[in-house]
């Protein structure tokens, strides 16, 4: 099992970069300094993990987006928040790399005959772009996302149902490589569960 964000590639070099462009796509809409549009979006972020709680949209950079718009009194403006959504994941995309030896190392476990699956949080779709993007689909043999399993990796569901899945395989040892302290609590799932 793989973490995909900050495992895989490195995530904030894109996060930054689709950041940069949502500032200079909202900023003549919006009239706000780099400053000041970094610190209301972090604070709107902030509401939106506490509202949300450790669910797939708790990382929506549109719901982001949407509660900054209402949080600032800045209107309702749908294609302001689709196209802001649209320009930071099409930056965010174009500056993926695949870090150096992950190929090889997906390789290696492909003709070890070692299933590999991509346990992450964040949307299926944006998370399956990213595999897509990176060029990894023929290495992946399961993905599962929070959105899927229906909670962030910290809660273990994706861990889970994954478990379940490899009883129908039979017995299978399972690694779990990240980047986290969000992947810390895998690896007292997976010596209670080995």
């Amino acid at each position: 099992m793989v973490d995909l964000d900050g495992t895989l590639y490195e995530y904030e070099v894109c996060h930054i970069a689709g950041m940069e462009s949502l500032y200079e796509f909202v900023k003549p809409q919006l009239g706000l300094s780099r400053t000041e549009f970094q610190s209301c979006i972090d604070r709107s972020r902030a509401r939106v993990k506490t509202r949300l709680g450790n669910t797939a949209s708790s990382h929506s950079r549109l719901i982001y987006l949407e509660q900054f718009m209402i949080d600032y009194k800045l209107g309702f403006r749908p294609k302001l928040l689709l196209q802001g959504a649209q320009i930071y994941w099409s930056t965010f995309l174009s500056r993926m790399i695949i870090r150096p030896g992950v190929e090889e190392f997906l390789l290696t476990c492909r003709q070890l005959g070692i299933r590999v699956a991509v346990v992450t949080d964040l949307t299926s779709e944006i998370q399956l772009r990213k595999i897509v993007r990176l060029g990894l689909e023929t290495y992946v043999d399961y993905f599962l996302t929070s959105e899927f399993v229906g909670s962030d990796k910290e809660t273990m569901a994706g861990f889970e149902l994954l478990k379940g899945l490899q009883d129908n395989l039979g017995n299978l040892f399972s690694w779990y490589i990240g980047d986290s302290e969000y992947d810390v609590p895998s690896k007292k799932w997976l010596e209670e569960n080995n």
